[in-house]
């Protein structure tokens, strides 16, 4: 959520994240509350990095927003979830309209996610790692079990 809170608005009311143009997408929070106002739902989510709110939109007559159809919100159960939306932009004002909604039932969703965050960060910033780069960091020689001389290891 930091990297939204601070992305850039640049021209054409496009977000900016790392010098990349952002419209789609995914975040990973726990819901700290639900509102509904008229014609819309808002969804508080808090990730440990910042608090953000995404608006679902109802269509027509309807009363609950579609992606939220058959979502449960369990108050008090630190609930997290997955959202996928886009980032609006009005008035240099950033905001994130929902269209899917999906509660995480395990825990190591939410580590894979931030490592994928962490990752493509990290190539945006200092590019692919080359072979002979990953090539220096892998050990030389294995002892065998047996502990007889080393072999070379591919």
């Amino acid at each position: 959520m930091k990297m939204i809170e601070n992305c850039v608005p640049g021209p054409n009311d496009v977000c900016e994240i790392d010098g990349e143009n952002i419209n789609e997408v995914c975040i990973l929070g726990r819901v700290t509350e639900i509102a509904q106002e008229n014609m819309r739902h808002m969804v508080g989510l808090e990730d440990s990095t910042g608090q953000t709110m995404v608006t679902f939109y109802n269509k027509g007559d309807q009363k609950v927003p579609q992606a939220l159809a058959n979502f449960e919100h369990r108050q008090g159960e630190g609930q997290w979830v997955r959202v996928y939306g886009f980032i609006r932009v009005f008035n240099d004002q950033k905001s994130i309209v929902g269209i899917n909604i999906q509660e995480i039932t395990k825990m190591d969703e939410i580590t894979n996610h931030f490592l994928k965050v962490f990752v493509s960060h990290n190539v945006r910033h200092k590019g692919v790692l080359e072979n002979k780069e990953l090539e220096s960091q892998r050990p030389n020689k294995v002892q065998n079990k047996a502990g007889g001389a080393g072999q070379n290891q591919t």
